[in-house]
C-alpha cells in the first residue's frame, strides 16, 4: 500500500493551487489574507489588492506565493522563486509603506528550497521556516529568526525523514511560542508532525494525532485562544476527509472529522472575529466554508459548486450567508461571484 500512497500524496501536495489551464484563462490565482487583502497572480503580474485597491508588484518572471499575512503597517508574502538550479525561497515584506524583497535565510548548499512560511507575533515578522534538500524526499524543516538586523542563523527543527516532509504551516501563540506542523513519510505512511519552541529550544518533532497506516496530509493552521487549531486531511480507507485538533497549549486534543467524503487543502481564516475554516470538495467540485468555535466545534457551513480549481476569496458574510469571489486573469475585468447560505454542519 505504501509504494501505491507515496506517489498520490505527491501529486496531492504538490498540485493543491495549480489551476486547469481553461480555468487560469479566466481566473487569477489569489492568496488571502483575510480582511479584504489579498495577493493576486494574473495577466498582469503579481499585485497585493487590499479593500479594492491594486498594488502591482515589479518581480521577475517564474515566482509562486503560498502564503500572505498580515503585518502591522503592512503585510508579508512568501513563496518560491526559480534558483540556480532548482526553487528558491521567496519572501516579500511591506513595512510602512515600503515594500521590499527580503534576502533568504541561510541553509544548506541545496538544490530545493521551498515552503516558507512566516512565524507572526503581534503584527510583527519574527521568523520563517522553510523545507530544503535535493529533492522532496530528502526535504528536512528548517527556520531562522527575522529582526531588523537581518537573519539569524537557521536552525534544523526535523532532519531528513525516510522520505518526503512537506507542507509546513506555523503560528505563534498567545504566550510567544513558535507551533510548526507538516506532513512527514515515516516509512510506511505520512503523518501530521509537530514541533515548539520555548524558552528558544525546539522541542523533538512527534506526531500530532495517534498512530495510523494511512495517508494525514496538507495540513492548516491558526491561533486559537491560548493554544491552536489544526485541520488536515485524513485517508480513512475509501477517501480523504477532514478532520482537526486542538492543541491546549501542551498537548493535542483529536477532534472530529468535519468534512466528508473528498474533503482536502484547508485553510484558517478570521472574518469580523468569526473563525473559519475553507476547504475544497473533489465530488461534486465545490468549496465549503465552515465556522468552527474557538475549541473547533463546528458551528454553520455553507457550500458553492465550483469546478475552476481556484481558491475563492470570502468577499462578503452576513447572518444569512456568505458571498465567494473568484477574481479575473485581469484585474480591470469583473470576477465570477457566488453566494451561499449558511446550514448546520453535517
Amino acid at each position: 500500500m505504501t509504494s501505491r500512497m507515496i506517489p498520490v500524496l505527491r501529486i496531492l501536495a504538490f498540485t493543491a493551487l495549480i489551476v486547469p489551464a481553461s480555468a487560469e484563462a479566466q481566473l487569477g490565482r489569489t492568496v488571502d489574507a483575510g480582511g479584504r487583502l489579498f495577493l493576486h497572480q494574473g495577466l498582469g503580474g503579481v499585485s497585493i489588492v487590499e479593500r479594492g485597491v491594486a498594488e502591482p508588484i515589479d518581480l521577475p518572471a517564474g515566482v509562486d506565493f503560498k502564503e500572505l499575512t498580515r503585518l502591522e503597517g503592512g503585510w508579508v508574502a512568501t513563496g518560491t522563486q526559480p534558483g540556480e538550479e532548482g526553487a528558491d525561497l521567496l519572501i516579500l515584506a511591506r513595512f510602512h509603506g515600503r515594500v521590499e524583497i527580503l534576502p533568504s535565510p541561510v541553509g544548506g548548499d541545496v538544490r530545493e528550497r521551498m515552503f516558507p512560511v512566516p512565524f507572526v507575533d503581534r503584527g510583527r515578522l519574527v521568523g520563517v521556516a522553510w523545507l530544503e534538500g535535493e529533492s522532496v524526499e530528502t526535504f528536512e524543516v528548517r527556520v531562522a529568526e527575522w529582526s531588523p538586523e537581518g537573519w539569524s542563523e537557521s536552525l534544523v527543527v526535523s532532519p531528513r525523514a525516510p522520505g518526503s516532509q512537506i507542507a509546513p504551516a506555523a503560528a505563534v501563540l498567545a504566550d510567544g511560542s513558535w507551533l510548526l506542523i507538516w506532513s512527514a513519510y515515516d516509512g510506511e505512511d505520512t503523518d501530521i508532525h509537530w514541533s515548539i519552541r520555548r524558552n528558544g529550544e525546539w522541542t523533538r518533532p512527534a506526531r500530532l494525532h495517534a498512530d495510523n497506516a494511512v495517508p494525514d496530509i496538507v495540513p492548516a493552521l491558526t491561533v486559537s485562544g491560548e493554544g491552536a487549531l489544526a485541520a488536515w486531511s485524513n485517508f480513512d480507507g475509501s477517501d480523504y476527509r477532514l478532520r482537526t485538533a486542538r492543541f491546549d497549549g501542551r498537548q493535542w486534543l483529536a477532534g472530529d472529522y468535519v468534512g466528508g467524503p473528498g474533503t482536502l487543502f484547508p485553510r484558517f481564516s478570521r472574518s469580523e472575529g468569526a473563525l473559519a475554516v475553507l476547504f475544497k470538495h473533489a465530488v461534486p467540485a465545490a468549496w465549503t466554508l465552515l465556522e468552527l468555535a474557538e475549541d473547533g466545534m463546528p458551528l454553520r457551513e455553507l457550500t458553492v459548486s465550483d469546478d475552476s480549481g481556484v481558491r475563492p476569496l470570502v468577499e462578503g458574510r452576513t447572518d444569512a450567508g456568505v458571498i465567494l469571489e473568484w477574481p479575473a486573469a485581469d484585474l480591470e475585468a469583473p470576477g465570477r461571484r457566488a453566494a451561499g447560505a449558511w446550514q448546520p454542519p453535517q
